[in-house]
């Protein structure tokens, strides 16, 4: 059922354009890296005084809520990292979700590969993506990382 005043075609090309802003600020990449290289382990690294210097000062919170989804408190807002991955034909494939205070603001599909010197991953769709200040806070997270790996 499309929303009164939308035909499914309007709605179609608001899912474009909200693709291809993810895509110009380089949200998926930035989302799928943090989490594959920092944020899964932060549960851990909260629970160990010594690997907190690796965690971004305004995060407060992170556990581990079940297998696939991680919950951090960032600047007192809930966000919610879940992972599903699976196996088709041959291919690891994995969908990336991303909720702030219970609304699913993105979504990518996936596929990597892992090999012993580094990790590859190839988004191949967005599923969602709602723009917000969450963005720039993600990105301040990943200069705070940056920075740390330069000494």
């Amino acid at each position: 059922m499309v929303p009164d005043g939308q035909d499914a075609e309007g709605i179609g090309k608001e899912i474009e354009k909200r693709r291809e802003r993810a895509l110009e600020l380089d949200v998926p990449n930035l989302i799928a890296s943090l989490y594959h290289d920092h944020i899964k382990f932060y549960p851990e690294w909260m629970r160990n005084q010594r690997s907190r210097v690796w965690i971004y000062p305004s995060i407060t919170e992170a556990s581990q809520v079940d297998e696939h989804r991680i919950k951090l408190v960032m600047g007192g807002i809930n966000y919610i990292f879940s992972f599903t991955e699976k196996w088709i034909g041959g291919e690891r494939l994995g969908l990336l979700e991303l909720t702030r205070n219970d609304i699913r603001v993105l979504a990518i599909n996936m596929a990597w590969e892992v090999d012993k010197r580094e990790k590859e991953h190839n988004i191949f769709d967005i599923e969602e993506f709602i723009e917000g200040d969450w963005v720039y806070y993600f990105k301040d997270l990943n200069a705070f990382i940056n920075k740390k790996l330069k000494f």
